[in-house]
């Protein structure tokens, strides 16, 4: 799903066309809605009874502060550079290819949440 949402929100910043905006749109959406199901799957696998709760909250409430900042955080962008560019990048790209760039972080601490499932389960 994060590479879905990483070409959701390249298309949405990079798109010149309504037909690529809306593409990017759609794979952005459906990319946040399939990670609910698959971020609980993941907390039910990552410990037992006594945690669970814990990190259904920890999960939620890290969602929210993102569901808060994030949009703070790009409409700050947009505002600061809308009409201008950096380098080649349109100011008002910014605000999705930072989403993309943080959706590409978050991939690559997957291999850390893995190894760390890993050692939790031994």
């Amino acid at each position: 799903m994060l590479f879905l949402g990483i070409i959701g929100h390249l298309l949405l910043g990079l798109g010149g066309s309504p037909l690529i905006v809306l593409l990017g749109l759609s794979a952005a959406l459906a990319a946040g809605r399939a990670s609910l199901p698959l971020t609980r799957n993941a907390v039910a696998l990552g410990g037992g009874r006594g945690v669970y709760a814990s990190l259904v909250g920890l999960s939620n409430m890290l969602s929210s502060l993102g569901q808060v900042v994030g949009p703070l955080v790009a409409g700050w962008l947009y505002s600061q550079l809308g009409k201008e560019s950096l380098w080649i990048i349109p100011g008002r790209s910014l605000p999705f290819l930072v989403a993309a760039a943080v959706l590409l972080a978050t991939l690559g601490l997957y291999p850390l949440a893995v190894r760390a499932q890993r050692r939790w389960s031994t």
